[in-house]
């Protein structure tokens, strides 16, 4: 499994979100290794944090490139294809009955 997560959950720990003195394009890290799961916070602007969990990944590997992505974000970026589909058909059909 490999997702992303909104910001306002209140379970997210609040080390996972970046500080103002971080830069650009950092990352931070957190594995749980009874739940076998990776926590990423990319901070791609100065001012948001994009959050992104796996039960894929184990590594903290950054993909060399000038916006220092973790190589989770290339994976999920390559992957969501299917995800954007179906919520694009969704909005598009309905299941409602005649005259509801």
């Amino acid at each position: 499994m490999v997702g992303t997560i909104r910001i306002n959950k209140t379970f997210l720990p609040p080390i996972i979100f970046s500080s103002k003195s971080d830069s650009k394009y950092s990352s931070r890290f957190l594995y749980n290794e009874n739940s076998q799961i990776l926590l990423i916070s990319y901070k791609p602007k100065n001012a948001k944090d994009f959050l992104i969990l796996s039960s894929f990944h184990r590594d903290k590997s950054i993909a060399d490139e000038e916006e220092k992505n973790p190589n989770v974000i290339h994976y999920y970026n390559k992957t969501k294809v299917g995800v954007d589909s179906l919520d694009q058909l969704i909005g598009t059909y309905t299941c409602k009955k005649e005259g509801e």
